[in-house]
């Protein structure tokens, strides 16, 4: 019983460890963004430096490029011996000039600065007159353009999403899929499954499945397999048994009395997971309660995906 309560208290404290793990960053935007957001990695920048310069959720600017200083979250300026004064208004100042083509790469809002041109509210380019964008437009590029179905690439300019070295949706950042995916509907996907794609898990038919479980383990590409009664899982190689070889001493590779498993308590449970620790007992999970933490199909026991190997997503029972 304490052997029990020991092995069931240990598999409580691991799906709780992982379900409590990283979360993905919300995609920058400028309703979440002060400063500018990074075209290549989608984070959102404070918009002051020099390489990553912007403010309002616009895509960040390198001023390097043109040999100029990030100021209020926009180049100005140049980095030569001349006096430029960092409290430019409306080119009055001393040292400082006017607006214009030959001033700004983004646009000249109603007070006279230089703006960086990416932001729906001040939107244009090569230093014409900032403009606001329709509701439900986006400024790319210093353009009022509709939002972007696809994917953007690394300089903001939307691709359909659909190819294989440009896979996207939804304006997310476009990506290159591997040897052997497709494009499918903005994902990523594999045609096939071999130790080529899937070095870490075991194939079941053309899905790579790297957080195994007793119904389904291998590792190197293999054909994942269902552990014999009595055994278990550990690192994608099915061990224990009547010996008790990889288990808990005496337990028969799994809990006493039960076989390795535990007969008739997620009866029924055909288009889900069997959770061992469910409020009123164990408990069957269909596929649409399921999550990073309690996914799996075919009355198996509930495991947590590996979040660690990108698997942010349950879908019908199979991490993704």
């Amino acid at each position: 019983m304490v052997a029990r309560a020991l092995v069931v208290g240990a598999a409580v404290g691991l799906i709780a460890a992982i379900a409590c793990g990283p979360t993905q960053s919300a995609r920058c935007l400028p309703s979440n963004c002060n400063g500018c957001c990074d075209a290549k990695t989608g984070v959102c920048r404070d918009g002051r430096s020099t390489a990553a310069c912007g403010e309002l959720g616009a895509t960040c600017a390198d001023c390097t490029l043109t040999g100029q200083l990030c100021i209020d979250g926009a180049c100005r300026g140049d980095t030569g011996g001349e006096d430029f004064d960092a409290g430019v208004d409306a080119g009055t100042d001393a040292g400082s000039t006017a607006c214009g083509p030959s001033t700004c790469t983004g646009c000249c809002g109603s007070d006279g600065e230089c703006k960086p041109g990416l932001a729906p509210a001040a939107c244009g380019a090569n230093g014409g007159v900032c403009t606001e964008c329709p509701s439900g437009m986006v400024c790319v590029n210093g353009s009022c353009q509709n939002p972007c179905t696809g994917c953007h690439d690394a300089v903001g300019n939307c691709q359909p999403g659909t190819s294989v070295s440009a896979c996207g949706a939804n304006n997310s950042l476009c990506v290159a899929c591997q040897q052997d995916q497709i494009c499918d509907n903005g994902i990523c996907k594999n045609t096939t499954c071999s130790a080529t794609n899937c070095p870490n898990g075991c194939c079941n038919g053309t899905t790579c499945v790297t957080s195994t479980s007793d119904q389904r383990c291998g590792t190197g590409g293999q054909v994942c397999m269902a552990c014999a009664s009595g055994q278990t899982c550990q690192s994608g190689v099915c061990t224990g048994g009547s010996t008790g070889d990889g288990g808990f001493p005496g337990l028969d590779g799994g809990f006493p009395g039960l076989d390795g498993g535990f007969p008739g308590l997620c009866s029924n449970c055909t288009s889900g997971c069997c959770n061992l620790f469910g409020p009123n007992g164990p408990e069957c999970v269909p596929y649409a309660d399921q999550n990073i933490a309690l996914c799996g199909t075919g009355g198996a026991f509930c495991a947590p995906c590996d979040i660690f190997s990108g698997q942010l997503n349950c879908t019908m029972g199979v991490c993704k």
